[in-house]
């Protein structure tokens, strides 16, 4: 984790704050940093429903979100596989989206759940499947 700047999240404590922290020093500085919605990968290779915590950090951070939306990494590497297969994975990178106008909103759920559904529908446009939840 440490050769490509990973970010630990400890699953078992809902403490997250160290994560979080670092996230948001590397967005205030103008670097990029990469999260998955979802929080893991899906079990069964479709959308799955994606935690609010990205919101809650890009409103933060006062910065945009770039949507990405990768295919084929299930066929590369499932949560059942062992090994990496390979295989090709196709990425897509949208326009940014500016959420200015929630800004001082990030402890509001429904703003969060807003933000967070609308994302996952644009990355299952992105990816040719329907975000269900």
């Amino acid at each position: 984790m440490k050769a490509t700047n990973q970010i630990k999240v400890d699953r078992k404590t809902k403490d997250k704050t160290h994560a979080i922290t670092q996230a948001l020093n590397i967005l205030k500085q103008g670097d990029l940093f990469g999260i998955f919605p979802e929080g893991t990968r899906s079990r069964t290779g479709q959308l799955q429903k994606a935690y609010t915590g990205v919101a809650k950090l890009v409103l933060k951070a006062k910065v945009p979100i770039i949507p990405v939306g990768i295919t084929g990494t299930y066929e590369i590497l499932s949560a059942h596989d062992k090994f990496p297969k390979l295989k090709k994975c196709q990425f897509k990178i949208a326009q940014p989206i500016y959420l200015d106008k929630y800004y001082g909103q990030e402890d509001d759920k429904e703003v969060l759940r807003k933000i967070t559904d609308d994302l996952m529908k644009q990355i299952g446009e992105m990816v040719g499947e329907e975000y269900k939840w």
